[in-house]
């Protein structure tokens, strides 16, 4: 003999009703998340391709041969990922002259490393600022303080395609 009850009081159903709830509230908060991960992802990026440009890693090396003597080079590496980067596909490096050892107090020396910035950012501007358009160019060598504030930047990320205006 069978006993009916009320299906909403079996502990099985509770359970199956319960797993369903949660299963929906986590579909709700992945459908929140995955665009927010999408845009993370796409901010590391642009991160990534800006950091070349506006915090460049330079290395400092002292040579001595026959053409330059005893001198310093600095050395700026782009990566292979990077949109400036001519040689795609592999890492590039930008070398630059600093001047003699015995101008400089080592490698440590102040004057030699606001040099090799300064000298950096001087490659930087005439080498990996040629990929951008010739009006955008225009704009960063401008001296007026307006166009400045309205400089902008376009890049495509590899990957997915999206274009990016920095301003």
């Amino acid at each position: 003999m069978f006993f009916f009850s009320n299906v909403a009081d079996d502990p099985y159903f509770q359970l199956q009703r319960l797993y369903l709830d949660h299963q929906n509230q986590i579909a709700n908060i992945t459908n929140e998340i995955n665009p927010k991960i999408v845009k993370l992802d796409r901010l590391n990026w642009e991160l990534k391709q800006l950091s070349v440009l506006f915090d460049p890693h330079i290395v400092i090396s002292e040579v001595n041969t026959k053409s330059l003597g005893h001198s310093y080079m600095g050395k700026i590496r782009v990566p292979a990922t990077s949109i400036f980067n001519p040689k795609v596909g592999k890492v590039n490096y930008l070398n630059f002259y600093l001047g003699k050892v015995n101008n400089f107090n080592g490698k440590s020396d102040e004057r030699l490393l606001e040099k090799a910035k300064l000298k950096a950012e001087d490659l930087i501007r005439r080498r990996m600022l040629n990929k951008l358009t010739q009006e955008t160019e225009n704009i960063l060598n401008t001296t007026d303080t307006q166009s400045k504030l309205e400089r902008r930047v376009e890049c495509q990320c590899p990957s997915c395609g999206a274009k990016f205006i920095y301003r």
